[in-house]
């Protein structure tokens, strides 16, 4: 009689076990897979964009320039930084995401002067800061070119 009972706990327990295993699902293996495809697209395809590369901003209040993904609303800005285009918000001494960095107008602050500009992840969008207010000179070890041009 104690046999039958414990037949059906038993074949409970098998059941319980074999629902979080992620190895019986399949997850394990479809995010590993996953993780390896991006991984092979960042390195492989010259059109995607390499690994984000994390830049400090040391200023407060930095602007952070629109920058048209699509070149509609501002198109120039898209191509060539400026102080032109439109502010989008401020940065204050926080580290955030470049994409790349290109060569625009010329700023001078802090008594420095310097034409290349970094693409951030900011504010919904991608935004321009100057390399001014980026730790790391005038052209930023790590963060590749952009290329951009119209």
């Amino acid at each position: 009689m104690k046999k039958l009972l414990l037949l059906p706990l038993v074949a409970i327990l098998l059941a319980m076990f074999a629902l979080l295993s992620p190895v019986a699902t399949g997850t394990a293996s479809a995010q590993v897979t996953r993780v390896q495809t991006q991984s092979s697209m960042a390195l492989t395809n010259s059109q995607v964009r390499p690994l984000d590369t994390s830049v400090y901003i040391w200023g407060t209040n930095v602007n952070a320039r629109y920058s048209s993904p699509l070149g509609i609303a501002q198109p120039s800005c898209h191509y060539y930084p400026s102080t032109n285009c439109s502010i989008q918000g401020h940065f204050t001494r926080q580290w955030v995401t470049a994409i790349c960095q290109q060569q625009g107008a010329s700023v001078t602050a802090e008594g420095i002067t310097n034409n290349w500009w970094s693409l951030i992840y900011g504010f919904g969008t991608q935004v321009w800061v100057s390399n001014i207010y980026i730790q790391g000179g005038q052209k930023i070890a790590g963060v590749p070119d952009c290329n951009f041009t119209p």
